[in-house]
């Protein structure tokens, strides 16, 4: 058994050692403020004969007896202690002891010899650690003077007295101290209304407004698993529809609570402030009434007058404009002709196919238009939707921006909106209460009754739980992105087109039903893995979007590059960079809110991820003030000088333009409110980013970052 300076090997009534002038050790200190078993005899006869287990069960029944402490007098208090701690404290004489620092040996007769060679060690053990510890133990006990009340000279007083036994005798936490202390000192604490009976106290949980937790047997699958394993195991849930009929009755949170329709503002803060919030009916709103019998919905075709001008578009959802006293908007996306295209060359067969009809549909670049300026209804048939019998135009491409370059790609490759998936009524055997929710019911509220309308917001999921929200295979698989079809030797590709190669919804389904037609598993497991798609989930019923409704984890995703890239750094530190790393580390300013981080050097496994980025935040700094080419390995410079032709005296300020870019990155994408120039602003440093990084990885030629 390994053995620590802190733990100490025990042998049954081997001797009995006093010490002079010299504090007690932790362990040996509880042992003599508890039960005293130092005290004064002249020989080795008087020494009773004991073992440790008689030892720790007497001190277990005289700590016992504290709990009827609080109902003595002092006096009584004082007539129950132990006669020979009296003792000790009254035939107390320093004279008695001698002051040097050396250790008298009162050792028991007859010891076996099997136990003499355990002894030396121990005897080897105490001797270094007294070696090590004896200036710090002879300042302490210097400086410790005691206490003349009636409880020293270790206590000042009786509650102190009492905290200590019952925080040693029951194993108080540190947290769990702390809230006792906050109660005790609170100015609304009256120990008049202290409940003695802890069994009243347990009762009042059946007053609180609990819910009920109700307990399923889940069926698992037994393919691929030893014969060990239970067939069932146990789940727990609570009703959704309990729960957010007690939100929609609490004062508190009700307030508080927004129903309407998206909120178009400068600085998004709020889960309403988003698109999917905007477009979702679910949540938002799809139609807004001009007359009594005219009103625009989402999916609709419209054209409308702006400055003197005519436009096609398309209705994407209602919002509510902020930035124009709160004006009910429509949220469109604009229908361009040939003429109107950007990036558009005259030669091209766009402009001679279709004899005019043919439209290009914009997409990312939403747009607000009021109602009062739409002109009239059109008919347009998107290529990847069945064909009406009439329609004015069609569309067959779209129109985007991909790396600041305008681009084209087939209708078929769209993100479909909500309503489109939406309007469809599913089955109801899967999920029954949330289904019943997309559907809309009554419920009783603060307010009265209200129709009450919800579904599946946004998922926020780390790997690998996102991909199988998602349907997609593992993030170590060929395709392994839940949101693109990106192959995992594409993933430090630049130029890679992440839009229109993106995992589209209606894409996704018609790759699972042909997966899930084929008869043999060999032709079902050929497609999975060429598709990188899984056998969807139970999320799979409802009406959701589960590529664009479980986007990446920004805190995992962006705190693991932040992680590896710590990792990479101070790997390529020498002894001169770790040396100078660690004296400009101690001096560099911190906030004073932050809690203290210990050597990242020594201890950084051991980060938390919020540790890793208050560290990401500090790093630019401290490199900057110290950080040299002889700081850095040879080998890392001349693999960075091999492979991306940096030279060595240019390696230094590199490493810091990557940190200093990779702190704005963190600061940006964790900001509280954003706006649109945020957006742009992190868009175009997660690109610096990548590429950066994809060169930073390039010292020990790995690929760290993928």
């Amino acid at each position: 058994m390994k053995r620590s300076k802190n733990s100490r090997l025990y042998v049954p009534t081997p001797k009995l050692r006093v010490r002079a002038t010299r504090k007690l050790r932790a362990t040996e200190e509880d042992k003599s403020f508890i039960s005293d078993n130092i005290s004064g005899h002249d020989n080795t006869d008087d020494i009773p004969e004991y073992n440790d287990t008689e030892y720790i069960s007497n001190f277990r029944g005289n700590t016992g007896e504290a709990e009827s402490l609080p109902e003595m007098t002092n006096e009584e208090f004082k007539q129950q202690l132990p006669e020979h701690n009296m003792d000790i404290n009254d035939n107390y004489q320093p004279s008695d002891i001698d002051t040097t620092d050396t250790t008298e040996e009162i050792l028991m007769k007859n010891i076996d010899d099997s136990h003499r060679s355990l002894l030396d060690i121990v005897e080897e053990d105490e001797e270094d650690d007294s070696m090590n510890n004896s200036d710090v133990l002879e300042e302490e006990s210097s400086n410790f003077e005691g206490f003349d009340s009636e409880y020293g000279p270790y206590f000042p007083n009786f509650t102190s007295t009492m905290i200590f036994i019952w925080i040693t005798k029951h194993m108080i936490s540190t947290s769990a101290y702390e809230d006792l202390a906050k109660i005790l000192t609170h100015p609304e604490y009256r120990k008049e209304d202290i409940t003695k009976n802890i069994r009243q106290i347990r009762k009042w949980r059946d007053r609180l407004p609990l819910v009920k937790v109700r307990k399923h047997d889940v069926p698992l699958s037994m393919q691929r698993t030893p014969s060990t394993y239970a067939s069932t195991k146990k789940a727990f849930t609570i009703s959704p529809l309990t729960h957010l009929e007690r939100i929609l009755k609490n004062p508190l949170i009700m307030p508080k609570m927004y129903f309407g329709p998206g909120i178009v503002a400068n600085e998004k803060r709020e889960f309403w402030h988003g698109e999917l919030w905007q477009d979702s009916l679910l949540f938002g709103e799809n139609k807004i009434r001009i007359t009594n019998e005219e009103f625009y919905k989402a999916g609709e075709f419209l054209i409308f007058r702006e400055q003197s001008s005519t436009f096609m578009c398309r209705v994407r959802s209602v919002v509510n404009d902020e930035m124009d006293n709160n004006t009910l908007k429509l949220k469109v996306d604009m229908l361009l002709k040939h003429e109107k295209l950007p990036n558009c060359r005259p030669n091209d067969n766009r402009h001679t196919r279709g004899n005019n009809m043919e439209l290009w549909l914009v997409e990312g670049e939403a747009k607000l238009v009021n109602p009062t300026n739409v002109v009239q209804h059109i008919v347009v048939w998107l290529c990847d939707m069945p064909e009406p019998d009439e329609y004015d135009f069609y569309i067959k491409e779209i129109v985007y921006s991909f790396d600041s370059r305008w681009k084209y790609r087939d209708i078929a490759s769209r993100h479909r909106l909500p309503y489109e998936n939406i309007t469809i009524m599913q089955s109801q055997q899967n999920l029954p209460i949330l289904k019943s929710l997309e559907n809309g019911r009554v419920m009783q509220t603060l307010y009265g009754d209200a129709w009450v309308i919800g579904g599946i917001g946004c998922v926020t999921a780390d790997l690998p739980q996102g991909n199988d929200l998602a349907a997609v295979k593992r993030h170590g698989a060929n395709h392994g992105c839940r949101t693109c079809n990106v192959s995992n030797d594409q993933y430090t590709d630049p130029n890679y087109n992440y839009i229109k190669n993106a995992r589209f919804q209606q894409q996704t389904n018609e790759r699972i039903a042909e997966i899930e037609s084929q008869h043999l598993r060999m032709d079902q497991d050929r497609l999975a893995t060429k598709y990188g798609l899984i056998k969807p989930g139970p999320l799979n019923d409802l009406k959701w979007n589960q590529h664009l409704q479980t986007p990446q984890d920004a805190y995992h995703s962006m705190a693991g590059k932040a992680r590896t890239l710590l990792e990479v750094t101070f790997n390529i530190f020498n002894t001169n960079g770790e040396n100078d790393f660690l004296e400009y580390w101690k001096r560099i300013e911190k906030p004073s809110h932050w809690s203290r981080m210990p050597n990242p050097l020594r201890h950084r496994q051991s980060f938390m991820f919020s540790d890793v980025l208050r560290l990401a935040m500090l790093m630019p700094f401290i490199l900057q003030r110290f950080l040299e080419s002889r700081h850095i390995k040879t080998d890392a410079l001349n693999n960075w000088h091999k492979n991306s032709g940096i030279r060595r005296n240019l390696v230094a300020s590199k490493l810091c333009a990557c940190w200093a870019i990779e702190a704005k990155a963190l600061k940006l994408a964790f900001s509280t409110t954003m706006t649109e120039n945020t957006y742009q602003e992190l868009q175009e440093t997660l690109k610096k980013e990548r590429e950066i990084l994809i060169q930073v990885s390039i010292i020990y030629a790995t690929k760290w970052f993928h």
